[in-house]
């Protein structure tokens, strides 16, 4: 007998449905297979169920494919703790295969990569040292690692980047250079952004520590990782391995940077992975970034929180992007945000928030370029502020020591051709510097590598290329262009006519034309401005652009004469698409330097005296 007051209620009116009519949150359909034995990756990925964590990855997977896919930026923040469990060749693999645009990392990170690079092994036991306050105390590492941040703060680059060139430049010996992220990165042209919290490192304990350095170089990072979070709008993926503090501190602040400055970054998709589940890695790196604008709103973006070892979660992962699992993030999908077109590292922390590029590792190798317009804009000015002080010189220096009249000094060019020609040389020549000081000397990279001169590489069929193959189709092609030029009626005189005249300016012209022309012309067109054009615009139009450039940069000594001018369009488009063919600017060289050779040839065969020639680039 109950001494309470209050009866249990009677459960015979409860109102009940068949089981049937329900909507159920699980279903065999998701339900695991088991696995065949020898099973492919693919089909034992297929085998998961999908449910849970296991749906997250396939979700999470078929985003960081269609990132790729649309070249949105696929940023990769890592602690140390994924360098030291022995991932970078899994993270170098994955640069290479184009699933990472870009990596920050913490110092720890920095400091592990760096000492496998240098000694191939890192991570010191703590308590054996820390007793005789030995921990930490590493010299080559103290010593480099705060050496790369005063060299970022001399040049004004990052923490990242420093620490790239430094280990590629030679003065160290890194005999484990095969195994590190930081080297792998700078070579293939991926930003690497390094964050640091001073007094968390070992470095920082060290003699030759100076904290205004650190503090820039890491301060330049971080606004350079604003800009890489800015790429990811629309439609990138940000994930997070193995830093539970600094890294999702500081993406949460990048996101707030890049929509203060008016680019809603979504849709978006972040994921954590680690064996605990912090509590920032989940507030600023899942859920915050992630939330709708508005409560209640629609889920644009979507965050994931995966958990589990490094050493196991991130080879399964790559391994699952390399098979291109799950299959269905290779089909092109109606809901898919559109692509940014275009993007190179420099212009990352000085394009405006509208802009838009897609990031390193989508391009083609021999468009991953250092410059963006802002260099070009630069050089143009440099290009004709330099022609204006050469030819202002010349003309002070016979006006002042000669003591001739304006009138004189045209006269004397056109008298003596090996002036003209030789204020072009010294204009060249500059010019050339100022691509090297800003390319190789303030950037470290290498000049002619970088600007697009490599050997052939082997075609599709493996058959090697033949070099000569590409100067006589040059020579073929100013057959046909002489032969076309004959086609065209012209009354008026074209100006370059007036160099051959006489024997001495036709040699001279013949000898720049042979030897000079090809190296400077295919360096500018399509070393600096066609890869440029290519990654903002696309391959079909850079093409035509460089082509149409090339050809109008020849009219005035051609008098524009369309006609003539139109040829040498489509000559420029055809050196310029055997560069984007062959991805290197020796085979757009070739072709020019047979043109041009075959051109001198005929002149000195058939001109009659030097008083007719076709049209010359």
């Amino acid at each position: 007998m109950s001494i309470y007051s209050i009866q249990p209620l009677t459960l015979g009116a409860i109102h009940t449905y068949p089981l049937a009519t329900r909507k159920s949150k699980v279903s065999v359909r998701d339900f695991a297979k088991p696995s065949a034995r020898n099973i492919s990756l693919t089909k034992f990925l297929d085998s998961l169920p999908n449910i849970l964590a296991a749906e997250d990855l396939r979700h999470l997977l078929a985003a960081i494919h269609r990132a790729r896919r649309r070249r949105a930026a696929i940023l990769w923040g890592i602690g140390g703790h994924v360098i030291k469990v022995g991932l970078g060749p899994i993270l170098i693999d994955l640069i290479k295969r184009g699933f990472i645009s870009a990596i920050a990392m913490n110092g720890a990170a920095l400091i592990h990569d760096f000492e496998i690079a240098l000694a191939g092994n890192t991570s010191e036991d703590v308590e054996a040292g820390l007793g005789a306050g030995r921990f930490g105390m590493a010299e080559e590492t103290g010593e480099y690692l705060n050496e790369i941040a005063k060299l970022a703060y001399r040049v004004r680059m990052g923490y990242g980047e420093a620490a790239g060139q430094f280990l590629t430049s030679g003065i160290l010996d890194t005999k484990f250079s095969d195994f590190s992220v930081l080297i792998a990165a700078y070579k293939h042209r991926i930003p690497v952004t390094i964050h640091l919290a001073i007094g968390t490192d070992i470095p920082h304990m060290h003699p030759a520590v100076d904290g205004a350095a650190l503090g820039a170089a890491t301060h330049y990072d971080f606004r350079f990782f604003c800009a890489l979070v800015q790429r990811m709008h629309p439609g990138g993926v940000y994930l997070n391995w193995g830093s539970a503090v600094l890294l999702p501190e500081v993406f949460l602040k990048a996101v707030s940077v890049v929509r203060n400055l008016g680019v809603p970054l979504r849709p978006i998709t972040t994921a954590n992975f680690d064996f605990i589940q912090h509590y920032r890695p989940l507030q600023n790196v899942v859920k915050r970034p992630t939330a709708p604008l508005r409560p209640h709103g629609a889920q644009e973006s979507r965050g994931y929180a995966v958990t589990g070892h490094h050493e196991l979660l991130l080879p399964l992962v790559a391994a699952a992007l390399a098979s291109g699992w799950p299959a269905v993030a290779g089909q092109p999908s109606a809901a898919d945000p559109e692509a940014p077109p275009g993007c190179d590292p420099i212009s990352y922390v000085a394009a405006t928030p509208g802009g838009s590029y897609p990031p390193q590792s989508s391009l083609p190798e021999d468009l991953r370029i250092s410059w963006s317009w802002p260099h070009l804009v630069v050089f143009l000015f440099f290009g004709f502020a330099s022609l204006l002080v050469v030819q202002l010189g010349v003309v002070l220096y016979f006006s002042a020591e000669r003591h001739l009249s304006q009138r004189q000094i045209m006269q004397l060019f056109e008298s003596k051709p090996q002036l003209l020609i030789g204020t072009n040389l010294l204009w060249f020549a500059l010019m050339f510097l100022f691509l090297y000081v800003t390319l190789a000397v303030l950037r470290g990279l290498p000049f002619w590598q970088s600007l697009g001169w490599k050997k052939f590489s082997a075609g599709e069929s493996g058959h090697k290329v033949n070099p000569w193959a590409f100067f006589f189709a040059g020579s073929g092609l100013a057959i046909f262009v002489a032969y076309a030029s004959t086609r065209i009626h012209t009354t008026k005189e074209v100006p370059i006519e007036e160099l051959f005249k006489n024997r001495n300016s036709a040699m001279l012209l013949m000898a720049m034309a042979v030897l000079v022309a090809p190296l400077v012309e295919e360096t500018v067109f399509r070393g600096y401005l066609y890869p440029l054009f290519a990654k903002t615009f696309g391959i079909l139009p850079g093409i035509l652009l460089t082509g149409t450039l090339f050809g109008l940069m020849h009219g005035a000594q051609l008098g524009w004469t369309w006609g003539f001018v139109s040829l040498l369009i489509v000559v420029g488009v055809i050196f310029t698409f055997a560069r984007a063919r062959t991805g290197t600017v020796l085979a757009s060289y070739l072709l020019h330097l047979g043109y041009n050779s075959m051109l001198a040839l005929s002149s000195i065969i058939a001109s009659r005296g030097f008083t007719q020639f076709p049209p010359h680039p």
